[in-house]
C-alpha cells in the first residue's frame, strides 16, 4: 500500500479541462462536470478538474481574427485547453447530433441561388434569413413556452416557409457552429461546436490531448451526440478513452438529478467516477508514450 501510494504521489497532477455543452444552468451535463470535480477532490488523487466556461465566446467567425490572433476571449479559452493534459465534455444532445450552429461564410452561393430564382426560375422566390443575431441556444431563455423575440421571428419566417435550403461550410468533418440559411431557414446554434471551433483555428489546441465523453439526455442518453464528437475528435487529434462509455437515460428512472441539475443517483455517480479513473490512466499512459 505505502508503495502504491508513493507511486501515485511521484506522479504530476492530471489538469483537466471539462467543457459544457448546456449553457441552462440546471444542465444535467453542467451537473455531471460538478459532480466529476467533487468525486476528483473526494476520492481519486492525483487529478483536478477545472470547469472551463464557454458561454463568452462570440459565434466562430475567422473575420474576428487580426494578424493570426483571435478576441482576447477566445486566446484565453485557447490557452486553458493548450495547458490542460486531458479533456472532459458533458455534452446535451439535439436532433441526434451535438448543439451546433450553422455559419455565415456562404453568402455569396445564397446571393447566386436567389439570382438564379429571379432571372429563370419562376414561381419560386428565396429570402435570406439572417441567424447571426440568435442567441446561443439555451432552455433558460424560454418563458412561459416561448423563446425570445429574435428567435420567435426565426421560427416563424421557418413555419411559413414551403421548403428550406441550406449553404454550410464545413469544420473539423461537421457542421460549423451555425449555418447560413437561405430562402428559407435552418436550424438552432448551440455552444459546444463553437468552442470546438474556436479552439482548433491555427494552431489546433486540441492536437494530442486525451478525453473523456459523458452525456445526460432523453432517447439514448446522447449516444448519436457522442458518436459525431468521437467523428469530430478525427480531424481535432483528440485521443478518447473508448470504455466505459457513460450515456445516462435521464427521464428514466430512478432519478439521476435533482431539480437544480445535481447528480444524485449512487450507481451513475460510480459509473462517472469509472471514467474519470480510466481517463486518469490512459493520460498518464499517453504521457509516457511520448
Amino acid at each position: 500500500m505505502e508503495a502504491a501510494a508513493a507511486s501515485l504521489a511521484a506522479k504530476p497532477v492530471i489538469r483537466v479541462a471539462a467543457i459544457c455543452g448546456s449553457l441552462r444552468k440546471a444542465s444535467f451535463n453542467r451537473g455531471l462536470i460538478r459532480c466529476a470535480i467533487e468525486l476528483c477532490n473526494e476520492s481519486i488523487p492525483g487529478m483536478k478538474i477545472e470547469h472551463v466556461d464557454i458561454e463568452p465566446l462570440p459565434l466562430i467567425n475567422p473575420d474576428l481574427e487580426i494578424d493570426g490572433k483571435c478576441p482576447p476571449l477566445v486566446e484565453a479559452f485557447r490557452q486553458k485547453i493548450l495547458e490542460a493534459d486531458s479533456i472532459l465534455l458533458a455534452s446535451p444532445e439535439y436532433n441526434y447530433s451535438i448543439p451546433g450552429m450553422i455559419e455565415l461564410f456562404c453568402i455569396r452561393k445564397i446571393s447566386a441561388a436567389i439570382e438564379l430564382c429571379n432571372e429563370s426560375i419562376p414561381g419560386m422566390k428565396i429570402e435570406h434569413v439572417d441567424i447571426e443575431p440568435l442567441p446561443l441556444i439555451n432552455p433558460d431563455l424560454e418563458i412561459d413556452g416561448k423563446c425570445p423575440p429574435l428567435v420567435e421571428a426565426f421560427r416563424q419566417k421557418i413555419l411559413e416557409a414551403d421548403s428550406i435550403l441550406l449553404a454550410s461550410p464545413e469544420y473539423n468533418y461537421s457542421i460549423p457552429g451555425m449555418i447560413e440559411l437561405f430562402c428559407i431557414r435552418k436550424i438552432s446554434a448551440a455552444p459546444l461546436k463553437n468552442a470546438i471551433d474556436w479552439a482548433s483555428r491555427p494552431p489546433n489546441v486540441w492536437a494530442d490531448k486525451p478525453a473523456a465523453i459523458v452525456s445526460a439526455a432523453g432517447g439514448a442518453g446522447g449516444s448519436h451526440a457522442q458518436y459525431h464528437l468521437r467523428q469530430v475528435g478525427v480531424f481535432l487529434d483528440l485521443h478518447f478513452i473508448n470504455k466505459p462509455e457513460l450515456f445516462i437515460q435521464a427521464f428514466q428512472p430512478p432519478m439521476k438529478f435533482d431539480s437544480d441539475g445535481n447528480l444524485i443517483d449512487p450507481e451513475t455517480k460510480e459509473r462517472l467516477k469509472r471514467v474519470l479513473l480510466s481517463l486518469q490512466a490512459f493520460t498518464h499512459r499517453l504521457s509516457r508514450s511520448s
